[in-house]
């Protein structure tokens, strides 16, 4: 089996019940693409015929059935969506700018929302109407206008209240759009993030913790990878001490929750796993980066997720454009590359 994508692909990807990958993708015909994996290998799959933009974004309703959005080339929100029939695709309302970022996630793990940026150069949220179809409402979440380039990432904390990040045009720094309250789903604040220095055109990526506190990865204007952590009502930055190709993609979950892996492109577009790791012998935790000698495309995105909750299985594309895969071996301790 041999799997090429387009060049400069977005790619994006869940676990089917935290194990079996959903991963999707643009074909060298432009069209959405998938892979799925069962018991008997991996499956091809065809989505959609309209090409997808900047990024795709995904997650499973109840951790099962995909909900992938993306930004057309056509500068049109699409909705595919797949239950026990033929994926079904929708266009939500909205009206994103061109090559529009976009992130979601399921509240509960079920009601889609969808972050985008719009003409406005606001970022937008499309949320599911609680009656449970697929019909949208469209409001305004920031405050300031979104950089050029600025990726967006979002998670939610324990109360399932949703938090969304961007860099500013306004000030140039990392903010935080935030549900003020679950009794009040129109409620969101925007708040600067200080002493953050995120470079032009950053990618975002995030995670929540299992105690409900926040993770965010992001590239400052020397390319560091940096990490602001959201602990109750702490917004802190620390400059960690890896450089990242320039533009770098970043990608990242928490080992059950709460131990990071971050994952990005070194200046020879090798893929590296920058992991958070428990001190031996009373020793604090700590950083330790891991080269995994195997290299990208310049141009590839990343994406991954925990296999159990644990276990990375990260996705890239090479540069000849096949997919692929690295998995981590528990047994051996080793990542394992395969050619889909």
């Amino acid at each position: 089996m041999s799997t090429t994508a387009k060049a400069g692909s977005p790619l994006t990807c869940f676990g089917f019940d935290q194990e079996l990958t959903r991963l999707y993708f643009a074909g060298p015909d432009s069209g959405l693409k998938g892979l799925s994996m069962s018991a008997d290998g991996w499956h091809p799959e065809v989505f959609s015929t309209e090409p997808p933009g900047r990024q795709l974004t995904c997650y499973g309703f109840n951790g099962t059935d995909p909900r992938v959005f993306y930004v057309g080339l056509d500068a049109k929100i699409y909705l595919v969506h797949l239950g026990d029939a033929q994926p079904g695709v929708k266009k939500p309302p909205g009206q994103p700018a061109p090559g529009s970022p976009v992130t979601c996630l399921g509240v509960g793990g079920q009601g889609a929302r969808c972050y985008y940026v719009g003409t406005d150069h606001l970022v937008h949220e499309l949320a599911q109407n609680r009656s449970g179809d697929f019909s949208f409402r469209n409001r305004v979440v920031s405050a300031d206008v979104v950089a050029t380039g600025s990726g967006l990432t979002c998670e939610q904390d324990l109360q399932q209240l949703v938090r969304v990040f961007y860099v500013s045009g306004a000030d140039q720094l990392l903010h935080v759009a935030a549900d003020d309250n679950v009794d009040d789903p129109d409620g969101m604040s925007d708040d600067p993030i200080e002493k953050t220095d995120p470079a032009p055109g950053s990618a975002l990526t995030c995670f929540g913790l299992s105690n409900g506190d926040t993770r965010v990865y992001y590239l400052d204007r020397e390319h560091r990878i940096n990490e602001v952590s959201w602990t109750d009502d702490d917004l802190t930055n620390e400059r960690l001490d890896v450089t990242a190709m320039p533009g770098s993609p970043l990608t990242c979950f928490g080992v059950e929750g709460q131990l990071a892996r971050v994952y990005y492109l070194d200046d020879q577009a090798q893929v590296n796993e920058l992991a958070r790791v428990h001190g031996q012998h009373g020793q604090p935790d700590h950083w330790v980066n891991h080269p995994l000698h195997y290299t990208a495309a310049g141009d590839s995105a990343l994406t991954c997720f925990g296999f159990q909750g644990k276990w990375t299985r990260l996705y890239y594309l090479d540069p000849g454009y096949q997919v692929n895969e690295l998995a981590w071996d528990p047994t051996d301790k080793v990542f394992i590359n395969t050619p889909l």
